[in-house]
């Protein structure tokens, strides 16, 4: 006997905050939100996230703009929770995703 299912999503929220350099600028931190949001979402089904994985895509590793900011902060959980830094644990036929509105940057 063989089962399907369709996964389900768990949402998250994240929150970044940085300290801008000379040569900020707000598209930076767009493309910043927009790599969070694109790893988030191509995470597989029953994978467990430890927050510190988020750096990855937020530092834009590879890009010259990443030297325009310091993360100060980033914080993340499964919603509705408050934001934290414990590891986002999800069952086997669950997946986290995230959008746009629910990574937040703060720019200081």
């Amino acid at each position: 006997n063989v089962s399907f299912f369709a996964p389900d999503n768990v949402p998250i929220r994240v929150a970044i905050e940085i300290e801008a350099k000379p040569g900020y600028t707000s598209d930076i931190g767009a493309a910043l939100r927009d790599a969070v949001v694109a790893y988030v979402n191509q995470l597989a089904v029953g994978q467990d996230t430890p927050v510190v994985r988020l750096y990855t895509p937020a530092m834009l590793y590879g890009d010259p703009s990443a030297n325009t900011y310091e993360i100060t902060s980033l914080l993340a959980s499964i919603k509705p929770a408050a934001v934290g830094a414990a590891d986002m644990n999800v069952n086997f036929q669950s997946r986290l995703r995230t959008v746009l509105d629910d990574v937040v940057l703060t720019v200081v």
